[in-house]
């Protein structure tokens, strides 16, 4: 087992509150309003929650980014946040599923199309297995800051050493 902190492994960046602070808030997310995501939602507003939430995020070339999935979403006051139950996000790269992030629940925002919670997460992503508590997630960037108890084990240390010297 092999323990790791703050750098960018396979293209994915995962940052650490500790180690770096982060831009200005919203500044890190730059995206339009999310897409309405059920007839209620399409201009009527939204009276209650919205059960098996999915929402998918594309890059310029139409290949999915992420996609974001709740078990229950839940409008709050104002319209523009949801709190999220039994968050899922699968991540692509170049169209193909690359890793997931678990977590209990979270914010969305559906105006950055950006997560964050205080509860327990993990990310798995190929041979890396990363748990914490707090996050902040940008589908744009594909960028995810762990705020607290980080853990990060690699499976395959091998693997991570070849692509640790790649990136130096």
């Amino acid at each position: 087992m092999t323990l790791w902190t703050g750098r960018t492994i396979l293209g994915f960046t995962v940052a650490f509150l500790a180690l770096s602070p982060g831009p200005a808030r919203g500044e890190w997310r730059k995206h339009a309003p999310a897409p309405a995501t059920n007839d209620t939602a399409r201009g009527q507003g939204l009276m209650g929650p919205i059960k098996n939430f999915r929402l998918p995020e594309f890059d310029d070339k139409g290949r999915k980014k992420s996609e974001m999935f709740g078990d229950i979403a839940e409008p709050l006051e104002g319209g523009d946040k949801f709190k999220i139950t039994g968050l899922r996000i699968l991540i692509f790269k170049e169209g193909s599923q690359e890793g997931t992030i678990l977590a209990k629940d979270c914010i969305f925002d559906k105006k950055d199309k950006g997560a964050s919670s205080n509860s327990e997460m993990s990310i798995e992503k190929g041979n890396m297995h990363v748990t914490g508590k707090g996050f902040r997630w940008n589908p744009d960037g594909q960028h995810l800051e762990i705020f607290n108890n980080v853990r990060v084990v690699l499976k395959d240390a091998k693997i991570w050493a070849k692509e640790l010297k790649q990136n130096e």
